[in-house]
């Protein structure tokens, strides 16, 4: 059953089961379902809808790293200009992969908002990152064997040490990796949930700790970072991201940050776009005020139009060059609105830069 999920085949003859889900999620409200039916939707959703583009996302990264990988095993001159071009070209497939997967998971999320509002948030804060982690590690791998051989300062024990990361990305994506995704997917909602909230904060668990011990100013602007180096060495190098956060908030204890991490990466993958080869500064801040938790995200890009600013929290909406597809900061809000409780806006001055604020409740023992 594995070997064909990602056939098209499938997601043809998967439609109909689709349609019959949406029709359920439509009629009955969130209330109305059961734990039990709670888990049935979701692993029917995974199996219809997420896994075939999954394994579609699998397979044709699988064959540019094939590529890559014949490239490296046949060369006896790694430094080369035909090897740099490869490597580029192939990072520019790895990365077309991606896209198209963010792009078409943000989607899916969009569709089972309107229909179930506290799947979605589960949906578009987790999915992409475990189904997409080895997609962003690959394109850096061939980012940087290309920019190795480029600049003339390879050793043969880093090249050695890359292209052995690039065959065990490939062996992951032809051996049990796949098996081993496909029930962390199907078990994101387990069978003990009392509702996906709680799903949420132990899914998020070990990310909080990670969190708490890097403080709060690292953990942020890393999740940022974590775009950035991704980027082609043009942007990459012309982009520059620091952290601006009170000494009173640094080691405090906050409930979801995982969800905070992921909302702050969305935002600043936005703000690397909107920058570009241009460059410029991303700066992510927190403050406290009373008994809230201020976060921004800033850049001192083109900004956002004054007649956009609401516009762009709505599904299917975009500002021009910031988000790829829409439905990413509309996600983000219902994200900081129904689990974190708190809200979100946009408050920059357009020719000046955006700025992004999400102002959440600290916990009572905080306060």
């Amino acid at each position: 059953m594995l070997e064909n999920a990602g056939q098209d085949g499938k997601v043809e003859n998967n439609i109909e089961q689709a349609d019959e889900i949406e029709g359920v999620l439509q009629t009955e409200s969130v209330r109305d379902i059961t734990e039990e039916k709670q888990l049935t939707l979701w692993r029917d959703f995974i199996e219809s809808q997420v896994w075939p583009l999954t394994q579609r996302g699998f397979d044709d990264l699988a064959k540019v790293l094939r590529s890559a990988i014949n490239i490296i095993n046949n060369n006896n001159s790694p430094d080369n200009d035909l090897e740099v071009d490869m490597f580029r070209r192939y990072q520019g497939d790895a990365q077309k992969i991606l896209d198209r997967m963010n792009t078409d998971l943000k989607k899916l999320s969009a569709d089972l908002d309107q229909s179930y509002g506290p799947i979605a948030p589960l949906m578009y804060l987790f999915v992409p990152h475990e189904t997409t982690t080895i997609h962003r590690n690959s394109v850096a791998i061939l980012d940087a064997l290309a920019i190795t051989v480029e600049r003339r300062e390879k050793s043969e024990s880093l090249y050695a040490e890359l292209s052995e990361h690039l065959r065990k990305n490939l062996n992951n994506l032809e051996g049990e990796f796949r098996v081993e995704l496909h029930n962390r997917l199907l078990n994101l909602i387990g069978d003990r949930s009392d509702d996906c909230l709680n799903s949420i904060d132990k899914m998020a668990g070990n990310i909080n700790e990670q969190g708490q011990r890097l403080g709060l100013s690292a953990y942020l602007s890393r999740k940022i970072r974590l775009t950035l180096v991704t980027m082609p060495d043009t942007i990459r190098t012309s982009i520059t991201i620091e952290a601006d956060v009170e000494n009173e908030v640094e080691d405090i204890k906050i409930p979801r940050l995982a969800i905070i991490g992921q909302i702050v990466h969305q935002l600043g993958a936005n703000s690397i776009r909107a920058l570009g080869e241009k460059g410029g500064k991303i700066t992510v801040g927190a403050h406290r005020a009373s008994d809230r938790l201020i976060i921004t995200v800033e850049d001192d890009g083109p900004g956002v139009l004054d007649d956009e600013k609401e516009n762009i929290f709505t599904l299917g909406v975009t500002s021009k060059k910031r988000e790829a597809g829409g439905g990413g900061l509309a996600l983000n809000r219902l994200a900081v609105e129904k689990i974190l409780g708190g809200s979100i806006k946009e408050l920059g001055k357009y020719g000046q830069g955006a700025k992004f604020v999400i102002d959440i409740p600290l916990p009572k023992q905080d306060k």
